[in-house]
């Protein structure tokens, strides 16, 4: 079952992602990524190249033939360049399933994008879960492809709508059940599950709402228990995505998190 951190990633992408200042800008709250060269129109610096990590060549031959306007370098492993200060995105060629910690890894550092040749559907999935920026096959015509991947320079995630779509509607079906008991708190709760996002002990939620501090953490324990969450970490990123989901609050001030 997907941890609400992990549908909190991904929905940012969807939901954030349609430029890189309002994606940077969420995703204080659900793990920012190392975006290097942006700038504030969300294009990348002129001088950045796109990276393409091919250790057969086909895929890398594919991208160079789309005429990017930007520098293409061809790697064959991801250890054949140490500095990605210039990359604007990283490609990574797939011909069989990919190794997704290494995406992840990848991802971490650059915004990823993953081409399968041919491609495989359930990689979409996978590709996500990997907080990848993107997924495309080669099975796309050239100017789709063109097209995804120059999105992809302006901060546009490069997947396509109806996987997405798909991949949405089944994480909320999974988390449907704590976005309802999350959406149900009262405005005690909400007052006591800010004060936790903001790191307060029971001492500290106790003065601040004026009550005694068994009956702060006591509180605290039944709100838990109502999120069915197994500790205050997990309750705080569960009431995160409720509210970035609903567009309650801004991702980047859901409960107060950005800022702890």
């Amino acid at each position: 079952m997907p941890t609400t951190q992990h549908v909190a990633r991904a929905l940012a992408y969807l939901l954030a992602g349609r430029n890189c200042d309002t994606f940077r800008a969420r995703s204080r709250v659900v793990g920012a990524h190392a975006w290097g060269n942006w700038v504030g129109n969300g294009e990348r610096s002129a001088h950045a190249a796109v990276l393409v990590i091919d250790p057969i060549g086909t895929v890398s031959a594919t991208v160079a033939a789309l005429a990017l306007g930007v520098p293409i370098i061809h790697v064959r492993n991801r250890r054949d360049l140490a500095d990605l200060s210039t990359i604007s995105i990283a490609i990574v060629a797939s011909y069989e399933k990919p190794v997704w910690s290494d995406v992840a890894a990848l991802a971490v550092s650059v915004p990823t994008i993953v081409i399968g040749s041919p491609g495989r559907s359930e990689d979409v999935r996978a590709a996500i879960a990997a907080a990848a920026f993107g997924y495309l096959t080669t099975a796309l015509a050239p100017d789709a492809l063109k097209r995804a991947i120059k999105g992809a320079l302006r901060g546009q995630p490069a997947y396509a709508r109806d996987a997405l779509g798909r991949w949405i509607r089944d994480q909320l079906a999974l988390i449907a059940p704590e976005m309802r008991r999350a959406i149900e708190l009262t405005p005690r709760q909400r007052a006591v599950i800010r004060l936790v996002a903001s790191g307060a002990s029971d001492k500290e939620i106790g003065r601040t709402l004026g009550i005694a501090t068994a009956t702060a953490q006591k509180h605290v324990t039944n709100l838990l228990r109502r999120l069915g969450a197994p500790n205050r970490a997990a309750a705080v990123a569960q009431i995160a995505v409720v509210d970035f989901w609903s567009g309650r609050v801004e991702a980047a001030d859901a409960v107060g998190v950005a800022h702890s």
